[in-house]
């Protein structure tokens, strides 16, 4: 005896393959949607990112200007002259040493 194999219904197929449609193409929707919204994140980052960067520059800019000027406002000739007219300060000449440094030739 053979066993014969029953034919298959046709009503059950086709649900089974309207089911695997209907299940692809929620899921091509779910990754288009996904894409969308990753694209927004994507955007908002780059927002973020250039904002921060104009920051920086800019905190850049002030740095070097408030080098410049801190500079100018310790240079040692503007100190002494400060020091003369609005603290009534002056050097003390007398304790200034001139020393001279002479290299000896050396022999050959």
């Amino acid at each position: 005896m053979h066993a014969s194999a029953k034919p298959t219904n046709l009503s059950e197929t086709k649900r089974s393959g309207l089911f695997l449609l209907f299940f692809l193409m929620l899921l091509l929707f779910a990754l288009l949607v996904g894409n969308v919204l990753l694209g927004h994140e994507i955007r908002g980052l780059q927002k973020e990112y250039y904002k921060t960067h104009d920051q920086l520059l800019e905190a850049r800019d002030q740095r070097g200007e408030l080098m410049i000027e801190y500079s100018h406002l310790t240079a040692p000739a503007r100190v002494e002259k400060i020091a003369k007219e609005k603290l009534g300060m002056k050097a003390i000449q007398e304790n200034k040493q001139t020393i001279f440094i002479v290299e000896k030739e050396r022999p050959n």
